[in-house]
């Protein structure tokens, strides 16, 4: 499977892949007020998500700034993947453009199936099933425009 991030202009700062981690950063510098939510544009777009599903976490510098990623996914306006980051200290906090907003996994997700049925335990397989070799992901980082 292979997952593209495109810049959608120069001030996209591709994300850096690192033992299976992707990290998101800033391309401009973000003030958030106490309290506030604030959307952060990456200026990237991410193709061929289907089969997979992007979780993203908030980085450990933002957390000891009091600052979490919500709802701890993403939201993909057509065409581009923005982040949502909440303010939750005091004070405002103001961040250096090329900050780490975000540290993502993608995971595999089109050989999940979920069956729920009323009156019925779930059957637990005994042994875990083994992914297909290969089944992993491939990254691709463009720039156009």
């Amino acid at each position: 499977m292979e997952i593209v991030f495109t810049s959608l202009n120069k001030r996209a700062l591709l994300p850096k892949e690192e033992a299976g981690v992707l990290h998101f950063y800033s391309p401009e510098p973000i003030i958030l007020q106490a309290g506030e939510f604030k959307k952060i544009s990456t200026f990237l777009q991410l193709e061929a998500l289907q089969g997979a599903a992007l979780f993203l976490n908030t980085p450990p510098a933002l957390l000891a700034k009091q600052i979490t990623l919500f709802p701890g996914l993403c939201i993909q306006d057509p065409g581009e993947l923005n982040i949502v980051l909440q303010n939750r200290g005091k004070d405002q906090i103001n961040l250096l453009p090329e900050t780490e907003v975000a540290t993502g996994r993608l995971l595999r997700t089109e050989d999940l199936i979920l069956v729920i049925q009323e009156g019925k335990s779930p059957e637990i397989p005994k042994k875990m099933p083994v992914p297909r070799k290969g089944a992993g992901f491939k990254f691709e980082v463009t720039r156009r425009g």
